[in-house]
């Protein structure tokens, strides 16, 4: 599928007659910003299938689509009522491009599931299975649907209202763990592993009437598609208005079961057959596949890893400006110390920012021209100055919250707290999942039995107070959205950090951790070195 602009408009989208041949059917424009939606680009030959509100779609008309849950890089999803009898009143209906609905599609390997996951309680229970599967024919081309379960927020998008005690951090990320060691034992590796495809399941929607459901999710709002003369358009390749989908972490506590479920296994492969490279984003890549690595079980082990450490930290622990490759490589070395060869010497870019050999502990080492960029003035003024966190634990720390500038943006803002010897122990098993070398690292299985998920804290609550997202990802079956805050009252002291002693295995250091009275000192700075670094060293 192709898209390009009209001449003089680069906001208008040319349309494909069946046979290829580009012409201008209509000049399409939408009345806002359409933040949320689907681009007026993929409503072409090959892309999506126009989709409104009250359609009825499926066999005998059995759908029909009451609101928008999402888009994704080459879906829509639709909450439709089931007209008919069927296990629940509500589904997710997910409707693929075109172009994305051949007969090889990932997509169908989601139907196997069923049968290979008969045996297997958890892995049914923790991995999205479709409820029914067809085909509609449209203006664009032949669509696969699949109709799934209604599920609520991902786990990167956490609001402060799942402190209910249903909701416990380490037993969902728990789930997700289980759910990924049933699709490891029957062969699969989910290839596509973030915390945009890990959900919570909802209860309670299918006692209610559909005025009552839209109550509690909200009227859907639209956004008229006309002509550039504002006139409704007659091009039947592309509906009459774009829908925004529902803001899930506006879920109702009481619809949330707490229970994690894996979607999207659209990159999913067989663990004999790996693919060349996978589409993973990269807060989430294994860095063996940026240095001349294959995909394998390993992958989805490292994205596990990150992604536990999002759930109960509620932040990512790479996250890049802009999808960098270089800065992800830079932050993850910064952390975990240099690369084994031959990946280190496959990472073209290293010497832009670090020095060839590292310390006397194996972490890397800044170059004196990137630390003079960062502090703004020279070398000496670093002294005693940390920018990254240099270890797993470090990472982990309580109340330390690196950002771009890594400075707190807000020093009421917390991380969730976390207790000295809990944060020893999700450490180890993030070290265990985080092995350079893939083969080193802890299987999902093995991960599963991690002495983490067996901690017990009564007298710590597992806090859910999430600093801002800097990151957005896309996916299938919700719109990813920032995080409610809990206001802080005007009583509260402002935020203080304490480092403490250092040592080789990941200790915080003096050097590693400074005080955010120490970073305000230098505010401009720091950010501004920061900044250009970010953008032009890396």
């Amino acid at each position: 599928m192709s898209t390009s602009s009209a001449p003089g408009d680069p906001m208008t989208p040319i349309y494909h007659t069946q046979e290829g041949d580009p012409r201008i059917l209509a000049q399409l424009i939408i009345g806002g910003l359409g933040e949320g939606c689907e681009s007026l680009y993929d409503y072409e030959t090959g892309g999506h299938h126009p989709v409104h509100l009250e359609d009825l779609l499926g066999p005998q008309n059995r759908y029909r689509v009451i609101h928008k849950l999402g888009k994704g890089g080459f879906a829509t999803v639709w909450l439709c009522r089931d007209t008919q009898d069927g296990p629940s009143r509500y589904v997710a209906l997910k409707i693929l491009m075109a172009d994305y609905s051949q007969e090889d599609c990932p997509e169908l390997r989601a139907l196997e599931l069923n049968n290979l996951l008969k045996h297997d309680s958890k892995g049914r229970q923790y991995v999205c299975l479709p409820l029914d599967n067809f085909r509609i024919e449209g203006p664009n081309g032949s669509h696969l649907c699949f109709v799934c379960p209604v599920l609520g927020p991902c786990a990167s998008s956490r609001p402060a209202k799942f402190e209910h005690s249903k909701f416990s951090l380490r037993r969902f990320a728990l789930q997700a763990t289980q759910a990924v060691a049933a699709l490891h034992e029957i062969g699969l590796c989910h290839g596509d592993l973030s915390a945009s495809n890990i959900l919570l399941r909802t209860i309670g929607y299918n006692e209610l009437s559909e005025d009552e459901l839209i109550e509690t999710l909200g009227q859907p709002r639209r956004e008229e598609v006309r002509t550039m003369g504002g006139d409704q358009h007659q091009n039947p390749s592309a509906p009459q208005y774009l829908v925004y989908p529902i803001d899930s972490t506006e879920m109702e506590s009481k619809f949330l079961t707490g229970d994690a479920c894996i979607t999207d296994l659209g990159e999913s492969f067989e663990v004999q057959e790996p693919p060349e490279n996978l589409g993973i984003p990269i807060s989430y890549r294994a860095p063996e596949l940026l240095l001349g690595g294959k995909p394998g079980r390993g992958c989805d082990l490292w994205a596990l890893g990150c992604i536990l450490f999002e759930i109960r930290m509620g932040r990512q622990l790479f996250g890049t400006w802009d999808d960098d490759t270089g800065e992800y490589l830079h932050t993850v070395a910064m952390t975990l110390g240099k690369y084994p060869e031959p990946f280190w010497s496959n990472w073209e870019d290293r010497s832009d920012t670090l020095e060839e050999e590292a310390d006397e502990q194996g972490r890397v080492v800044l170059t004196a021209e990137v630390l003079g960029r960062i502090v703004g003035h020279d070398t000496h003024s670093a002294d005693g100055l940390a920018i990254e966190p240099r270890s797993l634990l470090e990472a982990i720390a309580p109340a330390l919250f690196y950002d771009a500038a890594y400075k707190p943006r807000n020093p009421r803002k917390q991380a969730s707290k976390i207790s000295d010897e809990e944060a020893k122990l999700f450490a180890d098993l993030l070290e265990k999942l985080l092995a350079y070398e893939p083969e080193r690292r802890l299987s999902a299985q093995e991960a599963s039995e991690h002495e983490w998920f067996k901690f017990s804290d009564e007298e710590q609550q597992e806090t859910i107070v999430v600093p801002e997202q800097t990151n957005d990802q896309s996916m299938d079956i919700e719109q990813q959205t920032g995080v409610n805050e809990q206001p802080a009252s005007a009583e509260e002291p402002e935020l203080e950090v304490e480092a403490q002693e250092a040592s080789p295995q990941g200790q915080i250091t003096n050097q590693a951790a400074p005080s955010p009275m120490e970073i305000e000192q230098k505010p401009s700075e720091i950010e501004e070195g920061r900044r250009r670094m970010r953008r032009h060293s890396i």
